[in-house]
């Protein structure tokens, strides 16, 4: 019964490590923020890489303190980070959707070019 027991637990482990997503050293983000009121505004960066486990909390707060220093002091409505995303293209390729569907929306929509280049 025990090694029964022992073979069920190591066959666990190796699925559960097998299901889990194997980001690599670097994972990529892209971030938003809205003016208000509602988001007419919307103010994009581009899609970035950073080291995995840089504190995304930082990245968001990079970035709102760029729009609201260069470029509007009022945006601040509805403002995230998404990610990570495991590789570039897939970055790309949700930043390019959220775009879409802002303009589709009828909101105006700003691409800023920033990207999080650390502290």
């Amino acid at each position: 019964m025990k090694t029964k027991m022992l073979w069920f637990s190591a066959c666990a482990m190796l699925l559960m490590s097998n299901v889990q997503a194997s980001y690599g050293d670097v994972v990529y983000h892209y971030c938003y923020v809205g003016k208000p009121p509602y988001g007419k505004v919307m103010y994009f960066s581009e899609a970035f890489g950073v080291p995995s486990g840089t504190y995304e909390v930082g990245i968001t707060n990079a970035f709102h303190s760029f729009v609201a220093a260069r470029l509007d002091p009022e945006a601040s409505a509805g403002g995230s980070c998404m990610g990570p995303y495991e590789t570039m293209s897939d970055a790309e390729n949700a930043l390019n959707d959220d775009i879409a569907d802002e303009r589709r929306n009828g909101n105006d929509v700003v691409v800023t070019r920033w990207r999080y280049r650390g502290d």
